[in-house]
């Protein structure tokens, strides 16, 4: 079954969409999806990890980097009611 999401997952608005049932914690992972970005490919690109030059501008892991896995979470989880997956 396919969801529709309420923003665009590669670039979400910095103020939650009227969806979001959670903005605070919208807005914090606003931020750290903002935080986590892929570092530009090329030869211009000033750091490089252990995957080469697709790593992330903040901590150089290898992309997706964990920080953004959870900032995409975060955007997901504050879209829901807390009772929406399933707690009591």
């Amino acid at each position: 079954m396919h969801t529709e999401l309420p923003f665009d997952p590669e670039n979400p608005p910095d103020e939650p969409p009227p969806e979001v049932v959670q903005p605070m914690a919208w807005r914090l992972a606003v931020r750290l999806h903002r935080e986590h970005s892929p570092l530009p490919a090329g030869p211009a690109a000033p750091v490089s990890g252990p995957a080469g030059p697709n790593v992330c501008r903040a901590c150089a892991d290898p992309w997706p980097c964990h920080g953004r896995q959870i900032a995409v979470r975060g955007l997901l989880a504050a879209c829901r009611t807390p009772d929406a997956h399933g707690d009591p």
